[in-house]
């Protein structure tokens, strides 16, 4: 039943009457105005941002992905080449740069947004170990030059980004 059906079922009433309501991670705010509900739209409840949250968020910003990106093709190249310290510096600067880009932008309505979600999502247990498993081995496979153990690190760092879209969007919900 729609949030907005249900408060005028339950108490509505005739004159002009206001209600913030949460349900779920969506917050409306609803008006009734001689019994009709007039219903704004529904924003996802925001709470303070965590500072590893605001940089995820942040991080997940398009400036932001354009230079991890080219900092992780760096990486790469110069991880397969047994040149850790240039991968790592690249990596670092390119991230640096990435992150002072977009240091201005207001990590609380990024959150609202696809992405943002996204990045949050990156957080929860599960996924965050997966992922992580997937990097360590998606490292070990580029040094070593082993194209399997690559592809499964890849699978893997994939695979942690496979639970919890419900929290994305609720149409999102998987079996």
């Amino acid at each position: 039943m729609p949030i907005a059906a249900y408060y005028l079922q339950h108490g509505a009433a005739t004159r002009a009457d206001s209600k913030q309501v949460k349900q779920g991670d969506d917050c409306m705010a609803i008006t009734v105005i001689r019994g009709r509900a007039v219903v704004s739209s529904g924003v996802p409840a925001v709470r303070q941002l965590s500072l590893i949250e605001r940089y995820l968020v942040r991080s997940s910003h398009p400036v932001s992905l354009y230079f991890q990106a080219i900092g992780l093709v760096w990486f790469v190249f110069f991880f397969w080449n047994h040149l850790w310290v240039e991968a790592i510096l690249s990596y670092v600067i390119c991230r640096f740069i990435g992150a002072l880009s977009v240091s201005g932008t207001d990590a609380t309505s990024l959150a609202k947004l696809l992405l943002g979600r996204l990045a949050l999502l990156q957080l929860y247990g599960s996924n965050f170990i997966v992922h992580l498993a997937g990097v360590v081995v998606l490292l070990y496979g580029i040094w070593l030059h082993e194209t399997r153990v690559v592809l499964t690190g890849i699978s893997l760092v994939l695979l942690g980004h496979v639970q919890g879209w419900d929290r994305v969007d609720s149409r999102l919900k998987t079996v």
